[in-house]
């Protein structure tokens, strides 16, 4: 290989060692001058306030790039307006306490899941930068709202109470009077009867079928006790009148 062919190739890698070199430590001073500031926007006496402070305090203390800016709104009039400034700026009503800021995000509420994306996006914005738009609040000039999707945890959930009004039932109406006479009820009870000589007509309704064949037996056997004793004593002196007549 040609002399001047092996000088070109060591000044080409000579070349590319110093651009590494120089844009990484570019890219560390840059990470090292990036800022990131976390807004806290809380109430005194708020129980999810007092469970995130602390959190986010330790977030700040670990890394000295990292400011933490609490702003009280319960009693201090000035931060009430301050929070509608930020509120305004970031693009949302606000609405609830906490509401905590960094760059260009915010979130209502806190959990754990909260506390995972802050840190996330904390750590993003240290390494890569990020515009943060509560400077701009603070320094008094205007900034447009921004689109980024909000993430909303509701600190208390009260729930709905539900009225039920009865429903009347409907009563059913009276029939209306007619002209039409009531059809009479007809007694389904058979009538039995037996019709005897003499004796005449026997009813023998309410009487066990037992009894009505005793009374109908006893009936029978006087009237035939009844024709013997005719027969026996009747006749005879029939017969003896008539025999005397014709002697005559």
């Amino acid at each position: 290989m040609p002399i001047h062919s092996k000088k070109m190739l060591s000044s080409l890698f000579l070349i590319m060692c110093m651009t590494l070199f120089f844009s990484t430590a570019i890219n560390q001073v840059q990470a090292q001058s990036n800022e990131v500031i976390i807004y806290y926007f809380w109430g005194d006496g708020c129980p999810y306030c007092e469970i995130a402070k602390p959190v986010l305090e330790e977030m700040a203390e670990s890394d000295p790039r990292i400011k933490f800016e609490p702003f009280e709104v319960y009693y201090h009039p000035e931060n009430q307006d301050l929070f509608f400034e930020f509120a305004t700026a970031y693009g949302f009503e606000p609405r609830a306490v906490p509401t905590i800021l960094v760059g260009e995000r915010y979130w209502e509420g806190f959990s754990d899941n909260i506390r995972v994306e802050i840190q996330s996006y904390i750590d993003t914005c240290l390494t890569q930068g990020c515009r943060d738009i509560g400077k701009t609040v603070l320094s008094g000039e205007e900034e447009s709202p921004t689109n980024t999707p909000q993430v909303i945890t509701p600190t208390e959930v009260q729930p709905t109470p539900v009225e039920i009004t009865p429903t009347p039932i409907a009563e059913t109406p009276a029939p209306e009077d007619t002209d039409i006479d009531p059809e009479p009820v007809q007694d389904e009870t058979e009538v039995w009867t037996v019709s005897l000589p003499i004796i005449g007509t026997i009813g023998l309704s309410g009487q066990s079928l037992l009894a009505s064949t005793m009374l109908i037996f006893g009936i029978a056997l006087g009237v035939t006790a009844m024709i013997l004793v005719i027969y026996r004593l009747v006749i005879p002196k029939f017969r003896e009148h008539n025999g005397s007549d014709d002697g005559l």
